[in-house]
């Protein structure tokens, strides 16, 4: 399904091959429908209709291997989402009997995805947060140990 186009993100790259001969290039193209590590999948597409076809796949297989799924965990990164939280506008989607109601995270906010974090927006600002956050937890724990001279 992957290889029609049906589920997944279509990614492409042309370069150059030849730097002395500019008229020559070359281009690859993959579509890749998802990534997973032990229990962590992510799933890519580029529009709602192949995310939801993707997710009717995942909960037959799912359903078919006694596999069960947290769709309370689902983080939801949309390039289209809104820049503020109270502005995202939630979608439903229909998988099987079961009816999934997903915010997408606002643009500037982000998520981890193993050990990464991803954010839809094209801002560094995220990371910025983080460092952040993770000084002032380093130095909370610092401020009261005492410095010896072993």
């Amino acid at each position: 399904m992957a290889e029609q186009g049906l589920v997944g993100y279509q990614m492409s790259h042309t370069w150059n091959h030849d730097l002395t001969n500019l008229s020559t290039s070359k281009h690859e193209s993959c579509t890749v429908p998802l990534t997973a590590f032990m229990d962590d999948s992510h799933w890519i597409n580029d529009s709602t209709p192949k995310l939801q076809t993707t997710l009717t796949i995942t909960t037959s297989f799912n359903t078919l291997n006694s596999i069960q799924t947290n769709n309370d965990k689902a983080v939801l990164l949309s390039t289209k989402a809104a820049k503020r939280a109270q502005d995202c506008e939630p979608i439903t989607l229909a998988v099987d009997s079961e009816i999934i109601t997903i915010t997408p995270l606002p643009l500037n906010d982000s998520t981890r995805i193993l050990g990464i974090w991803l954010t839809a927006g094209k801002s560094n600002q995220h990371i910025i947060k983080h460092i952040r956050e993770e000084i002032i937890s380093c130095c909370a724990l610092l401020k009261h140990k005492i410095i010896t001279d072993k």
